[in-house]
């Protein structure tokens, strides 16, 4: 199971991932985002309790980051680990992404 908990506020929305995020899970949570862009503009995504990301989380993020830009939202993504806040650096996508220790 990747998300544990969805949690939206008039145009907030907050959903809480846990395990791992990779090919076999990232369509479980692109499908909870599409579900919420109708309604939402401003998306949180707490990753206290997620372990690993692969390219195709990267990806998802950086895509419904464009996105909900583009409708004056914001993504944010909520506390990283260690490695994968390593990642989002290696790629350069740390000084893209708002993104909260």
């Amino acid at each position: 199971m990747l998300m544990s908990d969805v949690k939206v506020e008039g145009k907030e929305a907050t959903l809480k991932l846990e395990g791992k995020l990779d090919a076999t899970t990232a369509p479980q949570l692109k499908e909870k985002l599409e579900e919420l862009t109708g309604d939402v503009t401003d998306i949180n995504i707490d990753m206290s309790d997620l372990a690993y990301t692969s390219s195709a989380g990267l990806r998802l993020f950086l895509q419904y980051h464009n996105l909900l830009l583009k409708a004056g939202g914001k993504l944010t993504l909520m506390y990283p680990n260690d490695m994968i806040m390593e990642i989002f650096e290696d790629t350069g996508m740390a000084d893209s992404l708002n993104i909260v220790r």
